[in-house]
């Protein structure tokens, strides 16, 4: 994974981070972040190229999901039983239906490969007899993916943000790495 990490940092530092310094461009370092931690999850974890409408779509579908499954449903349990009354929760309930539908298809990308790696994450999930459908294992796709991409893509954004705002810590860390 450091390897992708590796190219997938640089390619975005030359492709993105370069030409916005050169124009004075800002930019959102969190969606940044998260774009690159999602690119790295799918290629190590999955053996899948997520393209960039695809992780755009997964983004928008999920914030509709947190958004009424874990912040309206739980202040609100009537929300449960009368929701498909009401369009947003019916909105939610298709995006999960749609981000379970491409975790569906990143195992049949997945199978489609003529010789997979062995012991990656979704090698694992998918050969594991545990699991009573296709659903379970996807929605388990689902939960690594969002694990990863949100804790790894704040925790870097934050750090970032962190030591453009102290620029002795930053060079302390460029010192410290530069001798590794």
């Amino acid at each position: 994974m450091n390897q992708v990490a590796v190219e997938l940092t640089g390619k975005w530092m030359e492709q993105k981070l370069i030409p916005w310094m050169n124009e004075g461009k800002a930019f959102d370092v969190a969606d940044e972040m998260i774009n690159i931690t999602m690119d790295a999850i799918c290629k190590t974890a999955f053996e899948y190229e997520i393209s960039e409408e695809e992780k755009h779509d997964f983004l928008r579908r999920n914030e509709i999901v947190v958004k009424e499954f874990h912040s309206k449903s739980i202040s609100n349990p009537f929300r449960k039983y009368f929701g498909t009354l009401l369009p947003e929760r019916r909105r939610a309930l298709q995006a999960a239906k749609d981000n379970l539908a491409f975790a569906k298809h990143i195992i049949r990308s997945y199978r489609a490969k003529q010789n997979p790696l062995k012991g990656t994450i979704i090698d694992l999930v998918t050969s594991n007899t545990c699991y009573e459908s296709e659903d379970e294992m996807a929605a388990d796709l689902i939960i690594y993916l969002l694990a990863g991409y949100d804790t790894t893509g704040y925790t870097l954004a934050f750090t970032l943000l962190e030591l453009a705002r102290h620029p002795l810590e930053q060079k302390k860390v460029r010192d410290e790495l530069s001798t590794m």
